[in-house]
């Protein structure tokens, strides 16, 4: 699904749910160089359990238009939009890497928009993996990152694969 925030389109995922419904909000926030999918199967769930389920691309990610943006505070103000114009002023906050980051912001400085935030731990097979994936990410970025999201992708593979 669609929105526009800021004058740029934002794409959202609803876990097959119905947006805009009276159910309790839940926003699940991707990690930098991701985008809404990581949160698929987990947006499916709260849907089909009573919740409007928003998955959002942040900007610059996935099929949200606009620039990346440059600080978590930044996107932590820009999510508080997407709060009042998805979930009806108040929502569950889920985050992952970056997405913890926003969420705590977020909720620190505009605790009047948040019911609660979820912050999962990491997955004991992350720990077992032979990089860590920041090393690969910088030894190849510079901004944006070309190859980032790649690296990513790899790293992730083959962490759970072993």
């Amino acid at each position: 699904m669609k929105t526009t925030i800021a004058n740029e389109t934002v794409y959202f995922g609803t876990g097959s749910g119905q947006a805009g419904s009276e159910a309790p909000s839940i926003v699940f926030l991707h990690g930098a160089g991701f985008d809404h999918s990581v949160w698929v199967m987990p947006a499916r769930y709260f849907a089909r359990h009573g919740f409007q389920a928003v998955a959002p691309d942040l900007p610059g990610h996935g099929r949200s238009s606009g620039a990346p943006l440059e600080t978590i505070e930044s996107i932590a103000d820009w999510l508080t939009q997407l709060i009042r114009v998805l979930c009806g002023g108040k929502a569950t906050l889920v985050g992952h890497s970056m997405g913890s980051l926003v969420a705590l912001d977020c909720a620190s400085r505009h605790g009047d928009l948040v019911d609660a935030i979820v912050l999962p731990r990491r997955c004991r097979l992350v720990r077992r993996c032979l990089m860590p994936p920041a090393t690969a990410i910088m030894q190849r970025s510079t901004w944006p990152i070309p190859g980032a999201t790649a690296v990513q992708a790899a790293w992730a593979w083959r962490a759970t694969r072993e």
